[in-house]
């Protein structure tokens, strides 16, 4: 796309055609962009020389359909074919090629806030986007497994849980041109790692270089008409790999690579997306993305800040492209990786199935975060694990959105799994999805209710590019169902951007029993609610929890379809919904507010006459 308006869009085809002929050829060109309600074509006479040949045709749209991100609008995506037939035989096609084109622009803006600091925002159709997303790793350790079918699945899952970007990690592989069609389709952007990373490359070698260069040519070429594709990126942590380890007589190998190989040939290839040297770059929170590690693998090396996971907001990050926090995996993703052997924790086999880092790293968040108990069993190790995983991200995600468009940014690492294992991912190697996994959907709702300040200030965040009139309801209430604290009011929100509903300091001063109490809010948009959040007033650990009040009755709808009916007298925390089957489940990881009654579908992968199911919460082990 070289330019558009709402009226029209001027579209810029540059054809390469590598011709093999010794001798000139005389052909035609035919380039036609069209959709359901235009067809417009533009042809071109070549006369074709051995070798590679090069030719622009501008084409114009009236009144352009845009492409957006997930939650910001419709994915539209134009049809282009380009075909050469022979001059002197018209029926004679040489050459076709077609693909999907989305019309949108992109950029990344990087104003400066003070002296010091730079947004990092992406900026799409002249809309600034707060990208929700997470890394993406190859779906199988072992390459011939991957399949179209099993990245599209992950790929569907992420945008329900409304992410709007995946990061493509630079310690993977480049995935097929299937990946960005529907990624494209989807509405997901791509942040694209090159693939180095975690390492030195011989960028002294010219062979090695060349072959750097002619691969990196390939792969712009592969995926730059891509609609979805927003960044190139050098490479994966070598530039503050190099910072860290922070010895001057090592030779930063690689450094070719990043700033002259690869930025040379987006320039010639691509020139139109911004190239970013590495990730996390240029290293701080001033500027640029960072990868924040220090709260969850500094336990590993006993840094004083490890596991001190709600301290993760405390620096001004500007867009935290790589971050995340161990879980255990579900019960039954367990018993598959365990095989034939018995489900016994800190066994051979359970910790050979352990990330590295993990290391006792769950124990010790359930110590001082849940229960600091001499043993768990393996049931209330998971869910309470899961938990304390979920609410803390759940705090990092609001909190940073809350500071839209400072920070402009939360990818988290990683969004899916290689093999089965104790890892970060919200979806495993098995597709089965984890708590995290409802606790991302709901903090990323593309107009959401947040608690940030410690709870103090209430906020609103509008993804959208529509403005709209929301009713609230918000407060607090005892774990009782007993009400200190009614408001409502009528909020204007504008596009793209966050707005402060009220500020309650002072009136969580007066709250006697904090333990024992939420603050909530609910948003409706023409009479229907959208959102709804929470928040407690104490840590975790202080939460005097009631013991479970949950009750709920199961009903078969139809063949494979079945409602689950859920309430509580007092509050009920993390309701966790588990089949047999891995079925679908319309809400999962929830909470019951005092009172409440909530319907749950369940959509299973075949007809059963007796649905097995558990159902569990933190209220049935917190007390215990």
């Amino acid at each position: 796309t070289s330019k558009f308006n709402l009226e029209k869009a001027v579209i810029s085809v540059e054809l390469e055609i590598e011709s093999t002929d010794a001798e000139e050829r005389a052909c035609t060109a035919v380039v036609t962009i069209k959709d359901m309600k235009q067809c417009i074509s533009e042809k071109a006479e070549l006369r074709l020389s051995k070798g590679t040949n090069n030719r622009t045709l501008f084409l114009t749209i009236d009144n352009p359909i845009l492409w957006w991100p997930n939650g910001m609008g419709e994915q539209y995506l134009y049809d282009v074919s380009v075909k050469l037939f022979n001059s002197d035989n018209v029926a004679e096609l040489l050459a076709n090629k077609s693909l999907k084109h989305g019309i949108r622009s992109i950029n990344i803006l990087q104003e400066p806030l003070n002296e010091k600091e730079k947004t990092f925002t992406f900026c799409v159709n002249g809309k600034k986007v707060f990208c929700k997303g997470g890394n993406w790793v190859p779906s199988d350790a072992i390459y011939a497994r991957i399949s179209i079918e099993k990245n599209n699945r992950l790929l569907e899952l992420a945008k329900d849980c409304n992410f709007n970007m995946i990061r493509v990690w630079g310690g993977g592989i480049y995935e097929d041109s299937e990946f960005f069609n529907t990624c494209d389709r989807l509405g997901l952007m791509v942040w694209q790692d090159f693939m180095f990373a975690c390492g030195y490359y011989p960028d002294n070698d010219a062979e090695f270089c060349s072959e750097v260069r002619s691969e990196t040519q390939k792969v712009v070429r592969k995926f730059r008409n891509h609609a979805s594709l927003v960044l190139w990126c050098g490479n994966n942590e070598n530039h503050i790999m190099h910072i860290y380890i922070n010895n001057k007589d090592i030779i930063p190998y690689g450094e070719k690579i990043y700033k002259e190989i690869l930025p040379e040939v987006c320039k010639e290839l691509d020139p139109i997306r911004y190239y970013h040297p590495s990730s996390p770059w240029p290293g701080g929170s001033d500027q640029g993305d960072q990868h924040v590690w220090d709260y969850v693998l500094g336990w590993k090396d006993r840094n004083p800040k490890g596991l001190k996971l709600w301290d993760y907001t405390e620096y001004n990050h500007k867009f935290v492209s790589e971050f995340g926090i161990f879980c255990p995996s579900n019960k039954s993703s367990i018993e598959k990786y365990m095989g034939e052997y018995p489900v016994v924790m800190d066994s051979e086999i359970w910790n050979h199935h352990r990330d590295y880092f993990e290391a006792d790293f769950i124990t010790n968040m359930l110590k001082m975060y849940y229960k600091d108990r001499t043993e768990y069993s393996l049931e209330e190790f998971i869910l309470a694990g899961q938990m304390v995983q979920s609410e803390a991200l759940k705090y990092i995600f609001e909190e940073f959105r809350s500071r839209m468009h400072v920070c402009s940014g939360t990818l988290y690492w990683e969004y899916n799994d290689t093999w089965g294992h104790i890892g970060y991912s919200p979806v495993d190697y098995y597709f089965s999805i984890k708590p995290l996994y409802y606790y991302m959907k709901r903090a990323f709702e593309h107009i959401h209710a947040v608690f940030a300040d410690k709870g103090s200030t209430i906020y609103l965040l509008n993804d959208t590019c529509c403005a709209c009139d929301v009713e609230v309801e918000y407060g607090c209430m005892t774990f009782s169902g007993e009400e200190l604290l009614e408001r409502s009011k009528t909020v204007r929100l504008e596009p793209c951007s966050p707005r402060v509903v009220d500020t309650v300091a002072g009136e969580l001063l007066q709250i006697q029993d904090r333990r024992n109490s939420f603050l909530y809010m609910k948003v409706y948009h023409r009479g229907r609610l959208i959102d709804k959040n929470r928040s407690f007033l104490v840590p975790l650990k202080e939460l005097s929890m009631p013991d479970d009040t949950m009750e709920y009755t199961l009903e078969k709808v139809d063949g494979v379809m079945w409602k689950i009916d859920l309430t509580g007298r007092e509050y009920v925390w993390m309701v966790k919904i588990e089949t047999e089957d891995g079925a679908s489940i319309s809400d999962n990881a929830f909470d019951l507010w005092p009172g409440e009654c909530k319907t749950v579908y369940i959509s299973t992968q075949k007809e059963y006459d007796n649905l097995k199911l558990t159902v569990s919460n933190i209220n049935m082990y917190i007390n215990a």
